[in-house]
């Protein structure tokens, strides 16, 4: 008869144990549950995500991060606009090799013509009546001299330069300064108001430019 008892209490506890291991398991599933709040962070990372998921590329080649760029308020802007597959060559397709020189009518602060949705915004950038600069919202793309294409396997690459013909113009003497560079669909406006929706990553470096 003990023995039948002990049987009992055992198939007991183990019934109990189950019931347990069900109730924690449920727990886990609700903790995971799509409808609950996003832990924080999430919000950020996706956005973070979504940046770098985007079918261009744009990468700073000079001024690098915290870098003290040229010399007597000289120095160059460098970069390059990449399709992350063969699929987005197409947003590259009026991208095109060409000089602009700085003594034609087409340089100019705005869009570039042989970049088009480029825009690289520059926060020591002046704001002087009557002329395209209107501070640090003005896209400086349309003063890029040099602009060069590639393609490699199957993506088309570009190379865009511009060499700050003006010494301190933008700066000097320990000048700090904020570069922002991305691309947007079709011809980039010549002031950015916010509005814009880049398709590269928004790549921002922070520079001083030199004595």
């Amino acid at each position: 008869m003990n023995r039948w008892m002990n049987v009992w209490s055992l198939c007991i506890l183990l019934a109990l144990a189950l019931l347990a291991m069900t109730s924690c398991s449920a727990d886990r599933e609700g903790s995971t549950n799509p409808t609950s709040p996003a832990p924080e962070g999430r919000s950020a990372n996706l956005a973070h995500d979504e940046s770098h998921h985007a079918p261009l590329e744009v990468k700073v080649i000079s001024p690098e991060d915290h870098a003290r760029a040229g010399a007597g308020g000289t120095f160059s802007v460098d970069l390059t606009i990449s399709a992350r597959s063969a699929g987005a060559n197409d947003l590259l397709a009026a991208y095109q090799p060409g000089f602009i020189d700085p003594n034609s009518p087409a340089f100019h602060p705005g869009p570039d013509a042989f970049a088009p949705g480029l825009v690289v915004l520059l926060s020591t950038t002046p704001t002087i009546a009557g002329t395209p600069l209107q501070g640090p919202n003005t896209n400086l793309a349309g003063v890029f001299q040099i602009n060069d294409t590639a393609f490699r396997h199957g993506r088309k690459s570009t190379f865009n330069s511009w060499l700050v013909g003006v010494p301190g113009f933008f700066g000097r003497g320990g000048t700090e300064a904020t570069l922002t560079v991305f691309v947007v669909n079709g011809t980039a406006p010549a002031v950015v108001d916010g509005s814009e929706k880049p398709i590269s990553n928004v790549e921002t470096e922070r520079f001083t430019i030199a004595n």
